[in-house]
């Protein structure tokens, strides 16, 4: 079976069939590829092999192995590439518990004739749970095809121009360094990297490589590659004595030899065989368009490939292939040569162009895609991709410059820290040559530069559509749905990238990196930075897992990454997360113990998860309510949305509050009975300037709550709020302004919108009518109530929270009192929430708080200490790793106020709380004369 047959491996589900048919009634046949006697050839075949296996009628209809056995007989004699998850025998066993597709295996083995398996497209055989596996099959082919028609559709942005620029700039900064005239080019998959270079190509005369491993689909890469040159770098010396001293050098003057016969055969072809050879160019990007054009012709079309497989073949048929041991002893000499040859085909190129270059003038680019091909295959302690850059080293003196791609962000292989660079000369140097790794790669590719969104043009319905959300992130989305690919294969390509999965069979929950992009996509993670272990998996994220790459600063220790706004990618995230069988919290907490996770803001990271737990149980119930399929972009309503979090008794007295700062102010319910929320992901802001109305305006459109800078006064985060159904705009956009503390003691804690951003406000002013109401909510998760001070073995829930530290357990309180009468008025009304503490009674999702108290906690030196005896903790205490009140630190100083007698005695709330209105404000303001002094006491 075909690649290009690959839609007759599409199964989807049969549920809207009519009951009454039968699987032969539903056989739905493509165009017959296959002669008559070619069927009866492959049928011959299937009869044979079936008959040695011992597959008979009766158990392939009532045995799904041996159908699946059956199944992969009948596709085997085709002698024609199939796709993996058809040749995979686990899959196809998962496939035949349909039982119709059993019968029709069956009625195929006993009449002897397979042509109708052959040829259909299957649609009736397949039921749920499967149905998602047949949706990635066909899609499978559906992306590949919309890969290769986005190749050569009309290039958007200008990439390529900076790429150029950039590499120019490495080019006359290098001068004659060691290892610098060539840069990777590290970003993550779908942003790109390879069209970028193929543009790159119409700039500047280019020899282009493609060097990926045979028969790869993950990703559905194009275009094709290059199999002879893979082929040789790969095997070349490969008949050398591995523990040969020469055996490196061998490998690297084999590569300056390839180099050597590749300028030799290019110059050839642009003195022979170039349409017009003789004509004289007006540019050099002239003559760089039509070498890409003779190369690979830009038509869409899998089967033209141009001179570029005639031009490697050339190439590699001029080389020896098991190149004489010891050939490295004559680096030098084969380095001359082949420099030569490349200063010749440079003056070909200039005199084609009647150009005199200046001194470092870039002339020509080669590239290796995928050369990540390379640096996993090892030649001793080292690799043939550091191999493949010493021999470019000896061809510094030449004006060309080479880029290699790759998605593996393993700095150590692709682009080292000069301490551990292969080459001693690297190591020992007074400067680091090395380029640091590109990452400037297109984002939010926008059609003809044009903003896709004006004020009042969409609804919040319409911004939720995956065909809208598409245009947003890596190009890859858009690209694809251009090509052709439906929107919802869109959401589930999207869904098994961000996980690293092949098939949709795979367990989420066992794949433990899939789950931490997940959580990153939507949380924003920030990995540990001090730890070897973080680093390896952040880097793998970027490989594999659709993490991106920011940065490599210059010293090359590690890379900068991280999440940016994706709603397509963060709607596959929330798909993903609804299906674990652990919660989130659990999860997450894991992580941090397994110190994966950095400590950051700890208080930060636990608010950001109760706002996404709780919006994913308000999208349910919204899309459950609407009986629509479950989408997590789709808006939900701001009470459906805080019932969630806070819980229903809860809201019912929220809803009757009004706000503090306006005594004429509406209820709660009343100010908000049309708000809806919509917010799948967070996006950090980089500063104060997004914290406005207009910058959620933009942030609802993405579906993202943002997290504020670390410089941003007052507030932490904000989660949009639309206060009225219609088209989104700046003047119907509200917020719930967010602060949160993870401290133990309470600390006085006022939002006011207008005095965020150093007085600007959140609302623009100035404007004559302008009510528009606001939420606060101040969140002081770390604070202990009396239980947590006193023994575990006394709190209510003692038996079932034994052995986990610092989880509370006490009633909450609730109050609403009525407005006083001095409050301003001409200001938006604020609805403010207080909460203190973290348990169900203020927090409805959260059951087990212990991962909630791992996760405020973070990882510190005592948490990793191998004796968690008190005892031994106090030794590591009195150790003085770091300075606290208490015994542990100042029991040598006569000073109560640093070695309090009675800490157990300090004055603690009584209980978790739960204030709205002016409660909310008067618990942290209202208190004055010795009462404040109390408060801001650090024992109180």
């Amino acid at each position: 079976m075909s690649l290009n047959r690959a839609e007759s491996l599409s199964f989807t589900s049969s549920s809207s069939r009519s009951d009454k048919s039968t699987a032969s009634d539903t056989l739905e046949l493509v165009d017959d590829p296959y002669t008559r006697q070619q069927h009866k050839d492959f049928d011959a075949e299937v009869l044979k092999v079936s008959k040695r296996r011992g597959i008979e009628t009766e158990l392939v209809e009532n045995n799904a192995f041996s159908a699946a056995a059956l199944l992969h007989t009948i596709m085997n004699p085709c002698k024609q590439e199939i796709i993996r998850e058809a040749a995979d025998i686990n899959f196809l066993e998962d496939l035949c518990q349909n039982g119709k597709l059993r019968i029709e295996l069956s009625k195929a083995l006993k009449d002897m004739d397979f042509s109708k398996i052959r040829l259909n497209n299957q649609e009736s055989f397949v039921e749920p749970p499967v149905e998602q596996i047949s949706v990635f099959i066909l899609s499978r082919c559906k992306v590949k095809q919309a890969t290769m028609a986005a190749w050569y559709s009309p290039y958007i942005g200008n990439a390529h121009v900076a790429l150029l620029d950039a590499i120019k700039e490495m080019n006359r900064t290098r001068g004659d360094q060691g290892y610098a005239n060539y840069v990777p080019i590290i970003q993550s998959s779908g942003t790109g990297k390879s069209r970028v270079v193929d543009q790159l190509a119409s700039l500047v005369f280019t020899v282009p490589f493609n060097v990926r491993e045979e028969n790869v689909e993950s990703g559905h890469p194009f275009p094709h590659p290059d199999d002879a040159i893979r082929a040789h770098l790969l095997d070349v010396c490969s008949n050398s004595p591995k523990e040969s001293e020469w055996f490196k050098l061998d490998v690297v003057a084999a590569y300056v030899k390839f180099f050597e016969q590749l300028f030799i055969v290019v110059r050839e072809h642009l003195d022979q065989r170039m349409p017009h050879y003789r004509k004289k160019y007006k540019s050099s990007r002239e003559l760089a368009a039509a070498w890409r054009e003779y190369l690979n012709p830009q038509q869409d079309s899998v089967e033209v490939n141009g001179q570029r497989e005639v031009l490697y073949s050339d190439v590699v048929s001029r080389l020896e292939k098991r190149e004489p041991a010891g050939i490295g002893k004559n680096l030098k000499d084969h380095a001359q040569n082949a420099i030569q040859q490349g200063q010749a085909l440079v003056e070909t190129v200039n005199r084609l162009t009647n150009r005199q270059p200046e001194r470092h003038d870039l002339r020509i680019v080669l590239y290796f895609d995928e050369a990540h091909s390379l640096s996993d295959a090892y030649i001793g302690e080292t690799n043939r991709y550091d191999a493949l850059c010493s021999a470019l080293n000896q061809l510094r003196t030449l004006p060309i410059f080479c880029i290699t791609l790759s998605t593996n962000s393993n700095l150590t292989k692709f682009s080292p820290p000069q301490k551990r660079h292969h080459s001693a000369r690297v190591v020992e140097g007074l400067s680091d040559p090395l380029q640091p790794p590109y990452t400037e790669l297109p984002f939010d590719c926008l059609p003809e530069g044009k903003p896709i969104l004006g004020t009042k043009e969409k609804t919040l319905a319409e911004v939720a559509d995956i065909g809208f959300m598409a245009m947003f992130g890596r190009p890859l989305w858009s690209a694809q749905l251009r090509g052709g690919v439906e929107k919802k294969w869109l959401l589930e390509l999207a869904r098994m990238k961000l996980m690293g999965m092949e098939k949709y069979t795979e367990d989420i929950d066992q794949s433990k990196r899939g789950l931490l992009a997940a959580l990153s996509t939507r949380l924003l993670l920030d990995f540990e930075p001090t730890r070897e272990v973080s680093r390896s998996m952040e880097a793998q994220l970027v490989e594999a897992n659709m993490r991106i790459a920011y940065s490599v600063p210059k010293h090359r220790e590690y890379v900068r990454s991280g999440c940016p706004s994706e709603p397509i990618l963060a709607e596959a995230a929330a798909q993903a997360m609804n299906e674990l069988k652990r919660t989130v919290p659990e999860q997450l907490a894991d992580f941090v113990v397994d110190g994966l996770i950095g400590k950051g803001e700890k208080g930060e990271l636990v608010m950001r998860l109760l706002l996404v737990q709780a919006y994913d149980k308000a999208a349910k119930k919204t899309c459950e309510r609407d009986q629509v399929d479950l989408s997590f972009s789709r808006s939900v309503h701001l009470f459906d949305f805080l019932e969630a979090l806070f819980g229903p008794k809860n809201l019912k007295i929220l809803k009757q509050s009004c706000p503090d700062n306006d005594s004429r102010g509406k209820k709660f319910e009343d100010a908000f009975k049309h708000a809806q929320v919509r917010f799948t992901h967070f996006a950090r802001n980089g500063d104060e300037s997004s914290s406005t109305s207009y910058g959620a305006y933009a942030a609802v459109v993405r579906g993202m709550a943002i997290q504020c800078s670390t410089n941003q006064d007052v507030i932490d985060c904000i989660v949009p709020v639309v206060l009225q159904d219609d088209k989104l705009c700046e003047e119907i956009m509200s917020g719930i302004l967010i602060q949160v503390r993870n401290k133990e003691r309470r600390e006085v804690i006022v939002v006011d919108e207008a005095t965020i951003r150093h007085g600007k406000g959140f609302f623009p002013k100035g404007r004559r009518v302008d009510d528009r109401p606001y939420i606060t909510i101040s969140m002081q998760l770390g604070v202990q109530t009396k239980a947590s001070k006193t023994a575990l073995s006394q709190t209510p829930n003692a038996s079932a929270d034994k052995g986990r530290k610092g989880v509370l357990s006490t009633p909450s309180r609730f109050t609403v009192q009525g407005r006083s009468p001095h409050h301003k008025r001409g200001v938006h009304p604020r609805y403010p929430i207080s909460v203190i503490g973290y348990s169900k009674k203020v927090f409805d999702m959260v059951d087990n708080k212990h991962h909630y108290a791992v996760l405020l906690g973070g990882r510190d030196l005592l948490d990793e200490h191998p004796r968690q005896a008190d005892v031994y903790l106090t030794f590591v205490r009195r150790l003085k790793p770091y300075w606290k009140v208490g015994s542990h630190c100042y029991d040598w100083i006569d000073e109560k106020e640093l070695n309090p007698a009675r800490v157990q005695e300090e004055e603690v709330p009584d209980e978790e709380t739960f204030l709205v209105g002016e409660d909310a404000v008067e618990e942290q303001t209202g208190m004055i004369g010795e009462d404040a002094l109390e408060e801001n006491d650090p024992f109180a």
